[in-house]
């Protein structure tokens, strides 16, 4: 993973005839769920293809596209993710770029953009008649082993009057089964749950690879994909074609509550899994709407340790029976994520070198950890590493040094997290040579290390 940034320090963008700011910087791209290197899902910014900075318009994308098929740079694979609403009757898209039939909802007016280290926050003007503000969380909880173990982050969207007026308002967010692999010639499957009060889109590749045995890739071959809010009286789901979703919404500002069991092909008339909440009449008291994104993975790792190659669970396996429970814990652990994190790294980057390094850290921690992932058990915890942006190795020790810093300012033991995977395999004897090892393995998660030296 390569820990570099181009900051661009842009106070207010003209987008559309519309001006927008953005705080403290307007970053070449926009973290949106970035827990994993499985969950790694940005709005791209820069304007050779990307968005400028505005969400209403533009697909947030996996920081890689399919390899070989995209040069390494090119744009990342689409993990489709779509906003609508509707006030008084009127459509209009805060998320995405779906088509609908010929045409696109009208993009809502995206007036600014701030970011912490935690959060990217959009706030949103709907024709004068409401304010949205758009937060996406993806938690950082260094010293919450449990909490930082779990790949899962938060969708908060809340809706609130700007015209002292009362106004019908229906919600509508999507996700797509791009999310399941960047392939889109792959077949998704899926299925619906209603557990607890939480309702939830499960999504997996149909034909599971554990650690991408089938070919090395950039994205995940196995695992499941939750999408998932609250069970409400108001909430409506459907799972289905893209347009036949979308479009119910549209005509009917709900959705009919029925699942499609067509499994096929990512890119074979889209299926998309889909939420509506009807907000009913919204006046100056703010609603809030809570969405989760959670990628469960039992065996995270392929290890060579001190006793062999061994799969290696995910570390969130120890504290949950299930993927449901460890899903069910995330939406409602919400009012834990509290500022205190982002509190902490504003002081101390600010002390230490100003507003410039501020704007710099507090978009490096999502970045840094998002390159990592906890497994092993609670006896054992390993912290695995992935080389993101060049060949994807793993563990790899020239990649520690400018990683290390974040890691010894949040929570040192970490880095024994860290470094315990080098140790135990050149401990045992698996790499014949002298010095250190380079790396653990060519290819994430297959941590198989080099017993021919190589």
């Amino acid at each position: 993973m390569y820990f570099h940034f181009l900051v661009i320090a842009l106070g207010t963008l003209v987008n559309n005839g519309l001006a927008a700011t953005f705080s403290p910087a307007r970053a070449p791209a926009i973290p949106l769920a970035v827990r994993s290197p499985y969950m790694n899902t940005w709005l791209e910014v820069g304007s050779d293809g990307g968005s400028q900075g505005f969400l209403p318009g533009a697909w947030p994308r996996f920081w890689a596209g399919p390899q070989p098929g995209e040069a390494l740079g090119a744009n990342g694979a689409v993990t489709g993710w779509t906003g609508l609403i509707k006030v008084d009757g009127a459509s209009y898209t805060w998320m995405g770029q779906p088509k609908i039939g010929d045409n696109f909802p009208t993009n809502v007016e995206q007036t600014s953009f701030e970011y912490t280290s935690q959060r990217s926050t959009f706030v949103m003007n709907v024709a004068g008649k409401v304010s949205m503000n758009v937060t996406f969380i993806s938690p950082v909880a260094p010293k919450d082993l449990k909490r930082q173990s779990i790949i899962g982050s938060y969708l908060q969207v809340t809706v609130a009057a700007t015209d002292e007026a009362s106004h019908s308002v229906q919600l509508y967010a999507d996700t797509t089964a791009e999310w399941v692999s960047i392939r889109n010639t792959d077949t998704a499957q899926w299925s619906f749950s209603n557990q607890n009060n939480i309702a939830s889109h499960k999504s997996w590749r149909q034909t599971q690879s554990e650690f991408n045995a089938d070919f090395p890739d950039d994205g995940s071959h196995w695992g499941n994909w939750y999408w998932s809010t609250a069970t409400t009286p108001s909430l409506t789901s459907q799972s289905g074609g893209h347009e036949t979703v979308r479009g119910n919404f549209l005509r009917d500002a709900k959705l009919p509550n029925t699942q499609d069991s067509n499994y096929r092909a990512i890119s074979d008339n889209y299926p998309v899994f889909a939420f509506a909440n009807d907000l009913r009449n919204v006046g100056n008291n703010p609603i809030t709407t809570l969405y989760t994104i959670v990628h469960a993975q039992d065996n995270a790792i392929q290890f060579d340790g001190a006793n062999g190659i061994i799969s290696v669970p995910s570390l969130w396996t120890s504290y949950f029976r299930s993927d449901l429970a460890m899903v069910e814990f995330l939406y409602k652990d919400y009012s834990t994520v509290d500022g205190a994190i982002d509190h902490a790294f504003a002081v101390d980057s600010l002390a230490a070198g100003g507003q410039d390094y501020l704007t710099i850290t507090s978009l490096s921690a999502r970045q840094a950890f998002g390159g990592t992932q906890l497994c092993g058990t609670t006896s054992k915890p390993y912290l695995f590493l992935k080389e993101i942006s060049s060949d994807g190795n793993i563990q790899t020790v020239d990649v520690f040094f400018p990683a290390i810093p974040i890691f010894l300012y949040s929570n040192p033991v970490l880095v024994k997290h860290l470094l315990d995977p080098l140790f135990e395999n050149q401990e045992a004897g698996r790499f014949p040579k002298q010095w250190s090892i380079h790396d653990m393995g060519a290819h994430y998660p297959q941590a198989i290390g080099h017993e021919d030296g190589q």
